[in-house]
């Protein structure tokens, strides 16, 4: 962890902690048969952590089929709890407007407790406390607030659940949230929906990459991670290229990759490039693809939403946690003979 996350994590705990001496919420009993109108909160800024969250949403919705339920996230990533049938509204929030003009916060909360929630839940992980996560739980103004139990939660909540250690999947984590209120059998898998205009968009894009009635696969090449994720650049570039003799590629690349990606010479005449967009106009090209290869990063739980199989590689030791349930990951990581050969075994 850098020097930045380590400040900012101390400063999260510092002020829950001090928020907690002037707040303490009263454990309730919790009577399902009560519950008409329920707000999802989960705050987050990356995409593969929302994706993850969707079984869980899907999960309550079935049990819950005729209550209203709400989601209350970023606005970057709202995108990816739309369109899924689950939600009634979605309530963006953007922090950076509110930090311009802290009154226009105030009427944004008051206009979500002017709809008297019965049940909010804070939709995080077991590990951290998200501050605007359990702070938006908390001032929904909602009768119960549910979330894990974690250091000075309590504050904050007043329904709290006990992490269950045998769960090792990062979905299926956020599901047991729901414990109290749902029956958890069989977790579904994560989603996204493309809309209509995002798959035309795709086969627009297919068409002008000339892999229109091509008989060849259509292999997506992921290039993102940051940090200690990333397995090389350069290294998935020739595994593109080797395999690009059985398939066609599609390599995705955002900014931070743009600069290293540009410098090499790509031979294959079947490798096209795809300059990340609009979320949703990703998500529907990474549905054409019969296979997605990806360091550990959003694209990945990405192209698991959208039904495409993945191969993973991983540079930590997080693959119970992290990886689509069901799909191949790499740990250690592969050497670049070692990928291809896999690759090309199943394409």
């Amino acid at each position: 962890m850098n020097l930045r996350k380590q400040i900012e994590s101390f400063g999260k705990k510092f002020l829950i902690a001090i928020i907690r001496l002037f707040i303490r919420s009263k454990p309730k009993t919790l009577n399902s048969e009560r519950i008409n109108k329920i707000l999802v909160v989960r705050q987050d800024e990356r995409i593969g952590n929302m994706l993850l969250t969707t079984p869980a949403l899907k999960v309550l919705r079935s049990e819950f089929k005729h209550a209203r339920i709400d989601g209350l996230i970023s606005k970057k990533f709202s995108r990816l709890w739309e369109n899924l049938g689950f939600l009634d509204n979605i309530i963006s929030f953007d922090k950076r407007s509110f930090l311009k003009n802290p009154l226009k916060l105030l009427q944004y909360i008051k206009k979500i407790r002017k709809i008297e929630y019965d049940l909010a839940i804070d939709l995080s992980s077991k590990d951290v406390v998200s501050l605007n996560g359990i702070m938006f739980t908390y001032l929904s103004g909602a009768s119960i607030r549910l979330g894990y139990k974690r250091k000075n939660s309590l504050a904050f909540l007043n329904y709290e659940v006990d992490i269950d250690p045998n769960i090792q999947y990062e979905a299926g984590i956020l599901a047991h949230i729901l414990s109290p209120i749902v029956r958890l059998n069989k977790l579904p898998n994560l989603m996204f929906n493309p809309t209509m205009d995002e798959l035309n968009w795709a086969e627009n894009q297919l068409e002008e990459y000339s892999f229109i009635n091509n008989k060849k696969p259509i292999v997506g090449v992921n290039l993102g991670a940051r940090g200690e994720k990333q397995w090389g650049i350069s290294k998935l570039i020739k595994v593109a290229e080797r395999i690009s003799t059985k398939s066609n590629i599609l390599i995705f690349y955002g900014p931070e990759e743009m600069d290293d990606f540009e410098r090499i010479t790509i031979k294959s005449k079947n490798i096209r490039p795809v300059k990340l967009s609009s979320i949703g106009n990703v998500g529907s090209l990474i549905s054409k693809c019969r296979l997605f290869v990806s360091n550990d990063t959003g694209l990945l739980h990405l192209a698991s939403a959208v039904n495409v199989p993945t191969v993973a590689i991983f540079m930590v030791d997080n693959v119970g946690r992290f990886n689509p349930s069901g799909q191949k990951a790499f740990y250690p990581p592969p050497t670049v003979d070692e990928l291809t050969e896999y690759i090309l075994g199943i394409i």
